[in-house]
This record gives structure tokens, C-alpha cells and sequence, in this order.
């Protein structure tokens, strides 16, 4: 794959904890450790039934590097048995990264045909080396980090590190059973002195899998190139089915004119929209996703108590 970034299928990638239980921990550090990720700026779309599991659109930096119709790297099995794995991969000045990959399934809205797969991009090099030196020091001294304190503050002054310092820092993780449950939990799961990387890296994925599972494709219409209409949806809103019944019908007309501006550009952007058929606050995160010489969004919505994803100004 000629895009950045860039992935290595051999040797075999590390196995990630649990993350087919698409549940919010209760812990506030998983979610506060989601804000020091570079969220839904790498990413591409895979055709499953296409020979290779083709690109078909993707984000800025992969489109841009030439990934469209090039085949993806990693075996599209592995992905469908494990939504996040952990692999490994290289940054454009050759530095070892690891990348979390969540994959979500996108069903055609009109017709409820699935062979479209999105895999998104998560480089979490910094956070593993943070997590696991962490955990070494805990092993050495259980002491010196009570459980009132956690291990957040040390792990977020540890995360600015460069790439090229965490070479070989990401652990083998274990295979657990999977479960097929969508969720929350209800049992808090605090991070105390016997917290190991593991059990903090599968949290962490669980409350990523919560922010990426209302996930949509707004696509223009053949018809009126500044309409846009959803396309593809993922299993969790489609199981619920507000998106054919309501979607955004109880938004204000002034949120609704101001999404509309935001989709004329060519930039990401968020807003709070009130979402469903009983019109419940979302936060509205959208992304261009590029295909041929167009582009389309990709959006998720997640709770507004959720940690804000983006390191900017509030719409």
C-alpha cells in the first residue's frame, strides 16, 4: 500500500484484548487517555468482495499518497474475527509506529447490503510505550501509586515522546474469548497499582469502540451534487433505524443551516445536533472522505459526556 501510513503484515501483529463488546467503561482515565489520540484522520474504506479487498475511498493522507484501488496490506479475516487489533507499521521517516485498527462494517441504507468494511487508523506508539512503563515501574514499586492517584497524569506527561523512542515498546498481548454483547457497563474499572498494560489497553479499546460505533457515510446525490443523503450506516444504527425515522428532524433550523454550510467545505468539523426520534444530544463529528475527484463525509456521533475528540474550538 503506497499510503501513509504504512503497515506491515509480517510478522504476525500482536493480538489485542477483548474488543468485540462494544461497551463504555465507567473509568474516566480510558476515556480522558481517548483525547490524546489523533482521531478519524487516517482511514479508507474496503470493497470485501472486490479481489484484495480493494481501497475504494479513503482519507486525505491516503488518498492523497495514491491508496485508492490498491490492495489492503493486512488479511481482511483478521479484522472480521478481531475489530481492533494492534499491528505494527513504520511512519514516513521509517520510525516503528503501532497502530490500533477499528473496523466497522458499513450496510448499504438502501438496500442492507454489507461489503463495505471502514478501517480506521489509530497510531498508539506513544500511549503503549507510556502505558508499559508504566506498568514496569508499578511492578518494581506498587507503592508509589496509591489508587486514589491512577496513573493518568504520569502516562499524559510521558505521551509527548517521539516515535522514534518507542521502537519494540508495544507488549504481546494475550487472546481472550469474544463476545458478541452491545453494552454498557455498569462496573466501574479503576486503574490502581496491579493495573497492567493489558487490562488498561482493553479498556481503552472498549471506550474506542463505544465513540466509533454510531458511525455514518454522508454521500452526495447523483442527482443534486449539494445534497447529501446517508448511504451507509453501521450494524449498531442500523439495528435502531432512527436514521430512515427521524435522523435529525428535531435539530434546529439554525444547527441545520450551519451543517449545511459545514458540508459545502472541504474541512472537518463538529457541532452538537439533536439526533432520533426523541431528539437526543449527539455531538457530530465529520470528515471528508475521499473518492475519485469528490468527496463524501464520514461522521460519527457520540455522547456529548463523552471527552471531546478534537483539539479545537467547540461549535
Amino acid at each position: 500500500m503506497a499510503s501513509s501510513p504504512n503497515l506491515r503484515p509480517s510478522p504476525a501483529p500482536p493480538h489485542s484484548p477483548v474488543c468485540s463488546i462494544i461497551s463504555r467503561s465507567a473509568s474516566p482515565h480510558a476515556a480522558e487517555l481517548v483525547q490524546l489520540l489523533d482521531h478519524l484522520n487516517s482511514f479508507c474504506v474496503l470493497d470485501t468482495k472486490s479481489p484484495g479487498n480493494a481501497v475504494v475511498a479513503a482519507s486525505k493522507d491516503i488518498h492523497s499518497a495514491g491508496g485508492r484501488g490498491e490492495k489492503f496490506p493486512l488479511n481482511i479475516n483478521v479484522l472480521e474475527e478481531e475489530p481492533c487489533p494492534v499491528v505494527s507499521g513504520y511512519d514516513e521517516n521509517g520510525n516503528d509506529v503501532s497502530y490500533l485498527i477499528i473496523a466497522t462494517r458499513l450496510i448499504t441504507a438502501t438496500s442492507g447490503e454489507c461489503h463495505l468494511l471502514l478501517t480506521t487508523l489509530l497510531d498508539i506508539t506513544d500511549f503503549l510505550y507510556a502505558a508499559t512503563l508504566e506498568d514496569l515501574e508499578l511492578r518494581k514499586s506498587p507503592k508509589a501509586c496509591e489508587a486514589e492517584h491512577g496513573i493518568l497524569p504520569s502516562i499524559n506527561s510521558r505521551v509527548n515522546r517521539s516515535a522514534a523512542e518507542v521502537i519494540n515498546a508495544s507488549p504481546n498481548l494475550p487472546d481472550q474469548s469474544q463476545e458478541n454483547e452491545v453494552h454498557r457497563s455498569q462496573t466501574p474499572m479503576g486503574i490502581g497499582p496491579s493495573q497492567t498494560t493489558e487490562q488498561l489497553l482493553s479498556e481503552f479499546s472498549a471506550e474506542l469502540l463505544y465513540i466509533y460505533k454510531d458511525i455514518f457515510i454522508l454521500a452526495r446525490s447523483p442527482q443534486d451534487r449539494t445534497v447529501y443523503k446517508i448511504s451507509h450506516v453501521s450494524r449498531s444504527l442500523h439495528a435502531e433505524g432512527e436514521y430512515i425515522r427521524s435522523h435529525l428532524k428535531h435539530t434546529r433550523a439554525e444547527k441545520m443551516k450551519l451543517l449545511s454550510e459545514n458540508l459545502g467545505k472541504n474541512t472537518q468539523f463538529d457541532m452538537v445536533v439533536n439526533w432520533g426520534d426523541h431528539g437526543i444530544e449527539k455531538r457530530l463529528y465529520c470528515v471528508p472522505i475521499y473518492c475519485c475527484e469528490s468527496w463524501d463525509w464520514v461522521c460519527t456521533m457520540t455522547d456529548v459526556d463523552v471527552p471531546y475528540l478534537w483539539r479545537r474550538s467547540r461549535i
